[in-house]
């Protein structure tokens, strides 16, 4: 049986993005970025595991390569995506997605910020139950 057709452009449209985050890094657009972002994020309501296992490999190339900057990535994620976005499923998606990347960031780095980390990820947490 063969694969939904718009599933395989979905799916080969969120690896050219993923392409773009590793090839231009830092120099990519923030203006360009922050649309990938949203663009991406609307993407969480497909079901299909293939979509959503892209979507997470863009959106940590995304992050890793600073294509945003940390506050800018998460501001538009946070306070434009998961706070106004009218379906649940991927307001949850997308704050999972914040969640895990914060403690694979902040919480795992063994550098001098685990106090400061450790309160962000507490706000985090706090934002994030009040969004549900």
């Amino acid at each position: 049986m063969l694969e939904d057709a718009n599933m395989l452009v979905f799916i080969e449209a969120i690896k050219t993005v993923d392409y773009l985050a590793n090839l231009l890094r830092s120099s990519m657009k923030q203006a360009k970025a922050k649309s990938f972002l949203t663009l991406l994020a609307d993407k969480y309501k497909e079901t299909k595991t293939a979509v959503l296992a892209a979507l997470e490999k863009t959106f940590d190339a995304l992050f890793v390569h600073r294509c945003l900057s940390p506050n800018s990535f998460f501001e538009t994620l946070i306070n434009q995506i998961a706070a106004a976005h009218k379906n649940p499923r991927v307001r949850q998606m997308v704050l999972d997605r914040v969640e895990i990347i914060m403690e694979r960031t902040y919480l795992c780095s063994s550098t001098g910020q685990s106090k400061n980390a450790s309160q962000l990820f507490t706000t985090f947490k706090q934002v994030k139950d009040k969004l549900k």
